[in-house]
This record gives structure tokens, C-alpha cells and sequence, in this order.
């Protein structure tokens, strides 16, 4: 890729018409001269001029080979010292292209990009060269997308702002030897739908390929889908190849025939090839010079369902390296931004008269969309005596009307508190259920069980709420995931899917929970590296047409994930949001990532709106 043009090149341009043009003059000076000669004295003059005028040109041709040859010199040695810079280079350290690139440019402090900004420029066009497919299927691996490479590679997201206001989200897969971005994905919120582009760099830091296609969802889509709108084929920073797909048909343009085609199509061809490669390398110098951040948030309530301003909000990791301290806003409503990285957070909540709460296990690793807490009821403190007998109930988590009796019960307090100290413990009666006198507040319950996992639920104890439903998750063999979705509330039709990379493999529960008995569960056996994301949708309203509802924000939905090591994730449904589609979380590698997307747009998928 080249920088943009500057003045000292315009002014050499100038210099050199400027000399064509005095040379020019002493010609036609001389010419005159020489006509009022004889003709044979013209004739020797004009033979002796040109002769000399030869030899100037043969001059000047040398030296342009020399200085051309200096430079290319210079220039591969600069090269050369670039590339055994990257090489020494570690994940996530400084790019050393960050001092070849002023990033303010096109990226403000605050996290404003811009595309519009006219920064980097295409090569110089070659019409010989070919597109080299050096990337793409090395590691998207078409035939069997379950088994690409890119799903053992790490992922980072960012996170910036357009100069509109609108949201601009990368998601970046990079080379696991360089921390160098492999695959960026650019991800702009549109208004009625996203855009995306797909980036593919080489090893050696350039362009090869890119796709571009919209999605109203952002979900698995096939590498060959029909939703891709444009591909870009790139060799040497130009655009070799571009292929438009248009109502399913495909136009393909190609650099070795721009001269067949008419001034518009090449005007349009240039403008995709310098749009494009400025576009994509704003990205990547973006991406190298950003830290990747997340927002937790959540909102915080009375005991009698109330929002609550002004309370103190604590976040602190584990190790003690970060705290952080905001208050509640009029809407109950608290927010942090932290780097993303792998600390464990501890959100604490507390207020004049208000009993303390904490929200244990917040994890934001690399990768990780943003965090909603689940939201924190506060009890007051002069009702601390007052206790409710609080009756818990404990079903299957794949079989939901399957009891779960004799089980052992533990109880901690807060949410999300998996190895605190006990304050009570009891045995499940034949019915699955324990009652137990507890006062308003937010609880951890264990339960263990011969055959099943050792598994959570939270508990949120109030005036109107005294009875709780919690599931047990059955044994898993080595390597297997379970992906459960629970809620108390209406709507009471919410309809879960789990898809595999590129949407090839999709899971559907085996059990459709309308009613008293609400959970829907996935078993993943074996995924290997293939990555898995879960969706839950409100079926009411996406059917209805009802998509700003705020029932399922409202339903206490929560998505839990385990393994035979145990739980390995809990997210709660983002509250305050009005949608009815949450794109939840994603299994990847052992990992479980939080994505917590919602949208109030569907598409015409068939995925929302049938059983």
C-alpha cells in the first residue's frame, strides 16, 4: 500500500513540465536561427542538434536509471528492516508499522474512525498480475469449514464510533505467531441492517481479499452464500479481480481487460480499488493501535421493583489491580468500560439503609462482546428480619419435568458465587424442593447430585417473588458442552438454536418449552475447534411482527454453558432492551464468550419465525 501523494512530489512534477517547456522554446529559437542559413549549413546544423540533443536524452536516461536504482536499493532495505522488525515482534505488542502510519488521521482519541479520510493509496497498477489465494482458503478451509484454521487462531474485538454516531465493531482473527490480523471483519451499524466487510492480510502485513454483504442479523452465513454482495481479489495493494453478485448473478471485472471496458465501469473500478485498500488498512492500523474494551453494565433496583439513583457502584478484579467507582442513574442504571483481558471482576452495590450486594465471576476475555450483569435487587436494611419461606425447586436441566429429589443444596450469598462461605444448606424433599426462610436479597444456590454435574442457579428473593426454579445438569462425558436457556416470566414462548461455523451444523432443543416448565437445552458433543453461538428469540413477538417488545428483556432469561469441568459461563438477557432476538454468547476452544447482541430487526429468515 502507498501513502498518500504530498507536496514535494507535486513540486517535482512541476519542475520537470517546466523544463520540457524551456527546452521546447531553445528548439524552436535555434529552428529559426538556422533557417536563414544555407541549406547545407542547415542541413549539418540540424544533424549536429539532434545528434546532441540524442546524446543529452541518453544522459538523462542514465542517470533516471541510477537514481532509480538508489532508491529501489533504499527502499528494499527499508523493506527488509520492516519485515525483520515484524518478525521479532510478540502478540499484542507494538506493530513497528505504527511509526510509517499517523493514525490520528483517521482515528481520534475518543474512538472516532473515519473511512471518508484519503490516507493510503493503491500500487501502482500491473495489468500481468494474478490474484494468489494465499489466504483465504488457507484458512477458512471452504470444504470443511468445521475444521478451519482461523477457528484455532485468537480473537479480539474493537470497538469505535463512525463520525455519525453509529456503532463501528471489528472482530479480528490474527496470526497466532505475530498477533498480526489475519481476517478483520468491519461490522457497521446501517440503521435497517449491518454491513460487514471482510478483510484477508497475508503474513507479510497486505491485502489479499475481501468480501462485502449485509445481514439485518449478524449470524453464521456460508462462505459462498448469496448474501455476499462483493469480492475483491488483491495482488500487490491492486485490485486484480471484483466480482459483484447481482440478483444471484455474477459480474466479474478483471485488470487485464479494463481497457475493453467503457469510462464509467473503469471510473467505477478505480474507485472500488482506492475506496477499498483505504478502507482496509485504516482497519488494521486501527485495530494495532486500539486496545480492546468492553462495557459491563446493569441496572439496580428495590426490593419493591424500584429503579434506584445515587447508589454506590464498585468494580474490582480478583487480583486488586483495577477499581473501579461510578452511581446508579435515575433509571437504576450503572456502566464501566474495561480493557478485556483475564480478570475475574466483582461488581459491588450498596446505599443508605440498603442491605449490600456483590455480583461475583464477571469475566471479559479477549474476544468478548459487552457484559450485562444481572440486575441487582437491594434489600432494605431495616427489613433484614423479616424473612420469606422460600420455596426452591430443582428440575433436569435436558428433561424438565424430571424431578430432582435427595439432592444437596448450598446456599451463598450474592449472584454468581460459586466457592463462598455456606450460611445454609438443606436436603430436596420428593419433589425436587426445599423451603427455607430467607430475607429479600440475591442468593447462590449449589446442588450435587450423584449423576449430574455440580450445578447454579441464582435466586432473587422479594415481596413478590418467593419461589424459585433451578436446574441440574446431567453428567457430561470429556469434551462435550451443554448450552441451557431458563426464564421465569412471559413471553412465555422463548425458541433457542445453537449454529455451527458457517451456520452448517444447526442444533435445535429437543424440547420446546411453553408454559410452567421454561428451559431449552443443546448438548454439543465433540465440537473440537468448531465454533458455536447461541440465539434466543422471542417467538411471539418475531411471528406477531412485535419486534420492539420488551418481553424478553423482562422475562429473567438466563444462558448457562457447562462441561464435565463444571459451569463454565451464566449471562443474564440484557435488561432495558426492547428486541426479540438476543444473540447470546459463542463456544469456542473451551472458551464460552459473551456476544450479547440484541436486535429489533429480523430478517426473513424462517430461523424466528417457525418451530
Amino acid at each position: 500500500m502507498m501513502r498518500k501523494k504530498n507536496s514535494s512530489v507535486i513540486s517535482v512534477i512541476i519542475c520537470i513540465i517546466a523544463f520540457i517547456a524551456v527546452a521546447a522554446g531553445a528548439f524552436f529559437v535555434v529552428e529559426r536561427v538556422f533557417k536563414v542559413q544555407t541549406a547545407a549549413a542547415k542541413e549539418l546544423a540540424e544533424t549536429e542538434y539532434k545528434k546532441e540533443k540524442k546524446q543529452n536524452k541518453n544522459k538523462d536516461k542514465d542517470k533516471n536509471k541510477d537514481k532509480d536504482k538508489d532508491r529501489s536499493d533504499a527502499e528494499e532495505k527499508e523493506t527488509e528492516t520492516i519485515e525483520l522488525k515484524a518478525q521479532d515482534a510478540s502478540p499484542g505488542n507494538d506493530n513497528p508499522l505504527r511509526e510509517l502510519v499517523d493514525t490520528s488521521e483517521f482515528l481520534s482519541k475518543k474512538g472516532v474512525i473515519d473511512f471518508s479520510v484519503e490516507y493510503f493509496l493503491p500500487e501502482e497498477r500491473d495489468k500481468s498480475l494474478n490474484w494468489t489465494d494465499s489466504v483465504f482458503s488457507k484458512i477458512e478451509n471452504p470444504e470443511e469449514p468445521e475444521k478451519a484454521l482461523i477457528n484455532t487462531y485468537p480473537i479480539s474485538k474493537r470497538h469505535f464510533e463512525a463520525p455519525d454516531g453509529k456503532e463501528v465493531e471489528f472482530e479480528v482473527y490474527s496470526y497466532p505467531e505475530t498477533g498480526n490480523p489475519a481476517k478483520l471483519s468491519v461490522i457497521e451499524d446501517c440503521g435497517d441492517y449491518y454491513e460487514v466487510t471482510d478483510f484477508y492480510f497475508d503474513t507479510e502485513e497486505s491485502l489479499n481479499y475481501a468480501a462485502t454483504y449485509r445481514q439485518s442479523v449478524l449470524m453464521p452465513a456460508g462462505i459462498n452464500s448469496d448474501i455476499v454482495i462483493s469480492r475483491y481479489y488483491f495482488s500487490n495493494d491492486t485490485l486484480v479481480r471484483y466480482i459483484y453478485i447481482e440478483n444471484g448473478k455474477a459480474l466479474s471485472y478483471k485488470v487485464s481487460d479494463l481497457s475493453k471496458y467503457s469510462k464509467g465501469t473503469k471510473e467505477q473500478y478505480d474507485y472500488l480499488e482506492e475506496s477499498i485498500v483505504n478502507k482496509a488498512y485504516i482497519s488494521y492500523f486501527s485495530y494495532l493501535e486500539s486496545a480492546e474494551k468492553a462495557t459491563v453494565s446493569g441496572y439496580v433496583l428495590d426490593e419493591y421493583n424500584k429503579p434506584l439513583s445515587g447508589i454506590r457502584i464498585k468494580l474490582d478484579s480478583e487480583d486488586g489491580s483495577v477499581s473501579k467507582k461510578t452511581r446508579s442513574d435515575g433509571d437504576g442504571l450503572y456502566s464501566f468500560d474495561i480493557e478485556a483481558s483475564d480478570k475475574v471482576y466483582t461488581i459491588t452495590a450498596s446505599g443508605k439503609d440498603l442491605a449490600e450486594q456483590k455480583v461475583y465471576n464477571i469475566k471479559l476475555i479477549e474476544g468478548s462482546g459487552n457484559y450485562y450483569a444481572e440486575t441487582i435487587y437491594l434489600g432494605y436494611s431495616d427489613n433484614l428480619s423479616t424473612t420469606f419461606d422460600v420455596n426452591i425447586i430443582v428440575r433436569d436441566a435436558v428433561s424438565n419435568s424430571k424431578v430432582i429429589d435427595n439432592a444437596e443444596l448450598k446456599l451463598r450469598t450474592g449472584v454468581n458465587n460459586m466457592d463462598g462461605a455456606v450460611f445454609a444448606s438443606g436436603r430436596l424433599d420428593s419433589t425436587g424442593a426445599l423451603t427455607i426462610p430467607l430475607s429479600a436479597g440475591m442468593y447462590t444456590a449449589s446442588v450435587e447430585k450423584e449423576g449430574y454435574e455440580t450445578s447454579y442457579m441464582n435466586l432473587v428473593v422479594k415481596t413478590d417473588h418467593q419461589s424459585v426454579t433451578g436446574y441440574a445438569v446431567p453428567k457430561l462425558s470429556e469434551g462435550s458442552y451443554l448450552a441451557f436457556v431458563y426464564w421465569e416470566y412471559t413471553p412465555f414462548d422463548l425458541d433457542c438454536r445453537m449454529f455451527g461455523e458457517y451456520g452448517k451444523s444447526i442444533l435445535r432443543s429437543p424440547v420446546d418449552s411453553i408454559g410452567s416448565s421454561m428451559t431449552e437445552s443443546f448438548v454439543v458433543n465433540d465440537p473440537g475447534t468448531e465454533p458455536y453461538k447461541l440465539f434466543i428469540s422471542d417467538y411471539i413477538g418475531c411471528t406477531a411482527g412485535n419486534y420492539m417488545s420488551y418481553n424478553m428483556s423482562g422475562s429473567g432469561a438466563r444462558a448457562m454453558v457447562y462441561s464435565s469441568d463444571g459451569l463454565l459461563a451464566s449471562f443474564s438477557v440484557p435488561a432495558g432492551h426492547a428486541g426479540v432476538i438476543w444473540d447470546a454468547l459463542t463456544i469456542r476452544g473451551g472458551e464460552v464468550y459473551p456476544d450479547n447482541r440484541y436486535y429489533y430487526r429480523v430478517s426473513s429468515d424462517l430461523y424466528w419465525t417457525s418451530k
